[in-house]
């Protein structure tokens, strides 16, 4: 196994043959030969059409996979850097950080009018201008207080505000992606590799 370098040239050189090509050109996909495969089929469930479905590329392997799971197939592979781990959360790792590193600031019961409920997952503001400036002073204080730490101190302050929030709702935090309060991520079955790494490191 080269780790996929072949499939490069397989590509140019597909590419090369289709356009030297005389007649009809077939399209040819790993579902259409009858090959595993992730997600729904091209022509979807019963033959149904697969209008909204997402698109599904073939992996090095021949499965076919979301544009994601093909990224994430690539940095696992030695041209891609040889990754032990990663995760597809589209950013959401920020906003994770942003409610358990900010969570007094976004919690401030001083600020009128931000709750109306004991059952808000946010403050009625979030998410508007008003938010910062009700909690300006809090929240630069928190930001200074965090850019002064070391990495290590930093990753240490995740930990702890990670264990003591976790389970707790908040508006943008996705618990489930973790393995309990630990901050480890949940292992990706079918993965070849380690895929699990700690949330703040």
């Amino acid at each position: 196994d080269d780790g996929g370098r072949w499939l490069p040239k397989l590509v140019v050189r597909l590419i090369e043959e289709e356009d030297a090509a005389a007649g009809t050109v077939r399209n040819i996909s790993a579902s259409s030969q009858g090959l595993p495969q992730v997600g729904p089929t091209p022509e979807g469930p019963a033959g149904k059409s697969s209008a909204g479905r997402r698109r599904l590329f073939d992996g090095f392997h021949l499965e076919e996979l979301t544009v994601e799971e093909l990224a994430m197939q690539h940095y696992f592979s030695k041209d891609g850097g040889d990754f032990q781990c990663g995760i597809h959360c589209e950013g959401s790792l920020l906003r994770d950080l942003f409610g358990i590193l900010l969570f007094d600031q976004i919690f401030d019961c001083s600020v009128e009018g931000a709750f109306a409920s004991a059952f808000q997952d946010a403050p009625l503001d979030l998410g508007t201008e008003a938010f910062y400036t009700c909690r300006a002073v809090g929240l630069e204080r928190r930001f200074r207080e965090l850019a002064s730490m070391t990495s290590g101190e930093l990753a240490q302050e995740v930990r702890d505000r990670f264990a003591a929030l976790h389970g707790i709702r908040l508006r943008g935090v996705r618990w489930d992606r973790y393995e309990g309060p630990n901050g480890v991520f949940m292992q990706v079955p079918g993965q070849s590799k380690a895929d699990t790494t700690e949330a703040s490191d």
